[in-house]
This record gives C-alpha cells, structure tokens and sequence, in this order.
C-alpha cells in the first residue's frame, strides 16, 4: 500500500509536471504567434510606408503631367489662333489695273494676268494661256500658218 500511494504520488507529481510542460509549449507556442504577428505588423508597416511614399511620387508625377498638359494646350490654342487670322483683301480701289485686254472694242482692265486669261478664255472664247503661246511659238516658227488657226480667237498682236 506504501508503494502504490508513492505510486500514485508519483504519477501525480508527473501528471502536474507533464501538464505544466503542455502549459509551458502552450505558452511558447503563444509567445511565437505573437512574434510572428509582430513581425507581420512591422513588416506591413514598411510595405504601407513604402507605399505611402510612392502615391506621393505618383501624385507629384500627375500634377507635372497635368502641368504639361495645360501647356501643350495653351500653345495648340495660340497656333490655331494664329492660323485663323483671315487673309485681308483688296478693294478694288486699291487694286492696280495694269492688265488690259488685247481685243477691239473691249475696255476691261485687271489686277493681274490671270484675271485678265480668264477674261479672254470665257469673254473672247480664246483658249487657256499655255495654248495660246503654243500657237503663237508654231506660228512664227513657221509650223503652222494663220489659215490653220481661223477658228481660234486668238487676241491680236
């Protein structure tokens, strides 16, 4: 009987001691979690920094680009601006009639010779520039002579 109560004794000594050990891992188990847990935190921290830091480089590249933008847009505003001044005509008092028509009995005057080839062309029926000079050249070569050209109103010379 001496023996089983230290028996049992015994087995409740190591019974307490196996169950303070379970505590003992329990608690390192705990301890380690929460070391982990703040490594986690810490670590999250640097990352939420880390990228605190680069939205604020991002934000300052945004508002340089917006910068830009306005600029590019204030000088495409000044060209279109620019390209829209409307050319300032002439009047016709203004206007030196220098060019006057060739035929009988035609007192027209013009500005510029190409008034006065689209005068002739539809007025006078005479063709365009480019094949009145043609004619003429061919005619005091010699290639062609004035019975050929009857039907051309050519202006005279």
């Amino acid at each position: 009987m001496f023996k089983q109560k230290m028996l049992t004794e015994r087995m409740l000594i190591l019974k307490n001691r196996f169950q303070n050990n379970l505590r003992v891992i329990d608690q390192v188990k705990i301890d380690n979690m929460q070391f982990e847990s703040q490594q986690s935190i810490q670590e999250m921290m640097m990352l939420y920094q880390k990228n605190c830091t680069q939205l604020s480089e991002f934000q300052s590249q945004i508002q340089e680009l917006k910068q830009r933008v306005q600029l590019i847009e204030q000088k495409f505003q000044e060209i279109e601006a620019t390209n829209k001044k409307k050319k300032k005509r002439r009047t016709a008092a203004e206007i030196d009639k220098n060019f006057k028509c060739p035929y009988k009995n035609c007192e027209k005057v013009y500005g510029s010779d190409v008034s006065l080839n689209l005068h002739i062309k539809f007025k006078h029926n005479g063709g365009n520039k480019s094949e009145r000079q043609k004619i003429i050249k061919q005619l005091q070569a010699g290639e062609i002579s004035e019975k050929d050209i009857q039907n051309i109103n050519l202006p005279p010379v």
